[in-house]
C-alpha cells in the first residue's frame, strides 16, 4: 500500500508539473528561447531552446520522485520523502515561470 501511495503522490506532482509547463510554453509561444537562471543583478545569465525551459523541472522532478517510489516505496520513508519534495518542484517551477514573465514582459506582444 505504501508503494501505491508513493507513486500516487509522485503522479500528482507530476501532473501539477506538466500543467505549468503547458501553461508555460503557450503563454511565452512567442519565444524560441527563455532565461534559465539570473545573476545577482538580476538579468539572465542563460537562455535555453522554449521547450527544455518548459520541461526541465517536470523531468527532474519525475526521474527524483519516480526513483523515490521506486526504491523506498515498500518503506514509509519514501512517502515522506516525496511528500516534502513535491511540494519544492512544484513551488520551484512555478518561481521559474514567474521570473521568465516578470523578465519577458517587457518583449511580450500584447
Amino acid at each position: 500500500m505504501e508503494l501505491l501511495n508513493s507513486f500516487a503522490a509522485a503522479i500528482g506532482a507530476e501532473l501539477i508539473l506538466d500543467i505549468v509547463s503547458l501553461y508555460a510554453n503557450r503563454r511565452f509561444q512567442a519565444f524560441a528561447s527563455l532565461p534559465m537562471q539570473w545573476g545577482i543583478d538580476g538579468r539572465p545569465n542563460w537562455y535555453a531552446p522554449r521547450w527544455v525551459a518548459v520541461s526541465f523541472m517536470p523531468w527532474l522532478a519525475g526521474l527524483i520522485l519516480g526513483g523515490i517510489a521506486l526504491t523506498c516505496g515498500a518503506a514509509r520513508i519514501g512517502l515522506v520523502e516525496i511528500s516534502v519534495l513535491a511540494p519544492l518542484f512544484i513551488a520551484a517551477h512555478l518561481l521559474h515561470v514567474w521570473l521568465i514573465g516578470r523578465t519577458l514582459r517587457p518583449q511580450m506582444p500584447g
